[in-house]
């Protein structure tokens, strides 16, 4: 059983490490494409912040 820890262990790993780059990967991309609009909010928000 000990041996087996590793390649049960392994297959996580890279699911955790796929979703990440998945994830951020999408978020760059989205960002890019609405990028217009999402600097506008995102300075928006800032400012709320801010002031709040």
């Amino acid at each position: 059983m000990p041996q087996m820890a590793p390649l049960m262990w392994l297959p996580l790993m890279l699911m955790i490490v796929l979703t990440f780059m998945i994830f951020m990967t999408m978020n760059y991309f989205f960002s890019f494409v609405k990028s217009d609009s999402k600097s506008v909010q995102k300075t928006e928000l800032l400012e709320k912040t801010w002031q709040w």
